[in-house]
């Protein structure tokens, strides 16, 4: 990434980055779609109102993975993207931190799954699917932790490629074990929170083995790497210091978020379960218009990072303004999908919508197909937002800024409170779907106004050199 044009470093980095999310959001949509037709509405609501929870969990652990694997990628761009003993012991440290983290994680949350579904008000009519469905996937969290952290190496070191090819092999192994578990072994929704786990354990295995024929140098365990050099205390020290800081602003940042989130959940879930049912498919749909966003984020932070790292900060800039023009093309396309075919889309995973059999069922799922179509084109109309949003996070986490990141997920937690406590409560479901816009905009000031700032401070340093 420190030559040729930013616009197709970014695009070349992201799109990998893009495809492999689609196929992650292809099996939660898949997921969604099976446990819709084949468990029907109350299953689909139960997994869906565990969503904001297991998301700030494995936020957390998406935003310590990617945290502190930042240093990791500046070394890597600091000397002329070769591995060496800096980037060896920025692994080490990762894999040090994300080990700790997944240990205290797994033991101190997982006895309070049912107190915290309890005040979330989830529906009495799925809470035992809630609770089952949830507790499998935290008892196995660190499976998610530790294959984050190794593909968060290798996107690290610029190789989207690799995890691609990975997270398509266990995206397809996660439909066909919901399938099975489902289908045909009848495990409900404990088939679907099983199938979900064997996959991601699938895909640990074979990042593992990738970066242990490949780039074994990352590994603090293999043979290039003697074990007292990795756990002085000394070398701990300094290399936490380094790392820890960026890990956990960025952790905190997805998990303020998904606090936020949560408190919408909750306020939802009093709604009623047509109304859960309807976001559940609604975000299944939303979470399709947000990868390319996410996905060219991803690509900025390490494009920045790396030419930050190199000292080549026009190219900084310069990427900074394509992938800003970038992000809004492609919300003006998906947001015009959003408003066209929203509710048809929406229709596919509630049973029941596209049948007159039982007037009942019918009346109640095409209400439920209505709400999700609402709540599509309110994302839709918004996108422009996020794009703008994503892409100056991404260049303030690749610079090492931690306060302007921290008060971006602040403001956003900020507003999904306002919204959980007041709006939605007064105004009822439509503000339910306004709770990501109005975050998204509330979270664009402060990461605009600190990345304007040191475009100043340079520009003011260059002239005066």
């Amino acid at each position: 990434m420190l030559s040729g044009s930013p616009l197709s470093n970014i695009v070349r980095y992201s799109i990998l980055i893009f495809f492999a999310e689609f196929f992650q959001a292809f099996y939660n949509i898949a997921d969604t779609f099976i446990v819709g037709r084949f468990l029907g509405m109350e299953a689909l609501a139960a997994v869906g109102s565990t969503r904001s929870l297991y998301v700030f969990v494995f936020g957390f652990a998406i935003g310590l993975c990617n945290g502190t694997t930042i240093i990791l990628a500046q070394r890597f761009g600091e000397n002329f993207c070769v591995i060496n003993e800096g980037v060896r012991k920025s692994a080490a440290t990762c894999l040090f931190i994300i080990t700790v983290f997944a240990i205290l994680l797994t033991i101190i949350l997982s006895p309070l799954i049912k107190p915290v579904l309890t005040l979330m008000n989830t529906p009495l009519e799925i809470y035992t699917m809630a609770v089952d469905y949830v507790s499998i996937i935290f008892y196995f969290m660190c499976v998610t932790f530790f294959a984050n952290i190794l593909n968060s190496f290798l996107y690290a070191i610029g190789n989207s490629r690799v995890p691609f090819i990975i997270l398509i092999i266990s995206s397809l192994l996660n439909i066909i074990l919901d399938i099975l578990f489902i289908s045909i072994f009848k495990m409900g929704v404990k088939g679907a929170a099983s199938a979900t786990v064997i996959a991601q354990a699938v895909n640990l295995l074979l990042v593992f083995v990738y970066i242990y024929k490949r780039h074994r140098e990352l590994l603090p365990f293999s043979f290039a790497h003697s074990v007292p050099s990795v756990f002085s205390v000394v070398y701990l020290k300094e290399e936490l210091k380094a790392h820890l800081p960026l890990g956990l602003t960025m952790a905190l940042q997805q998990s303020i978020i998904e606090a936020g989130n949560i408190l919408v959940q909750a306020a939802t879930n009093v709604l009623g379960t047509v109304a859960v049912a309807a976001v559940a498919t609604a975000q299944r749909i939303r979470q399709v218009n947000l990868m390319p966003f996410f996905s060219l984020m991803r690509g900025v932070t390490t494009f920045t990072a790396q030419n930050y790292g190199a000292g080549q900060l026009t190219r900084v800039r310069q990427g900074m303004k394509a992938a800003c023009v970038l992000g809004i093309a492609m919300a003006l396309i998906m947001g015009a999908a959003n408003f066209i075919w929203g509710e048809a889309a929406s229709s596919l995973f509630i049973a029941g919508a596209g049948s007159s059999t039982d007037v009942v069922a019918f009346n109640t799922a095409r209400e439920a197909v209505r709400l999700s179509g609402l709540y599509l084109r309110y994302v839709g109309a918004s996108l422009f937002i996020l794009a703008i949003m994503l892409n100056f996070r991404g260049a303030t986490q690749g610079l090492g800024k931690k306060m302007a990141p921290t008060l971006c997920s602040i403001m956003e937690t900020a507003m999904s409170i306002l919204t959980a406590f007041i709006l939605i409560p007064a105004f009822g479901y439509e503000c339910a779907a306004m709770a990501n816009p109005l975050s998204w905009l509330a979270s664009a000031v402060p990461v605009i106004w600190n990345y304007a700032v040191w475009i100043r401070a340079k520009s003011f340093k260059k002239s005066h050199e």
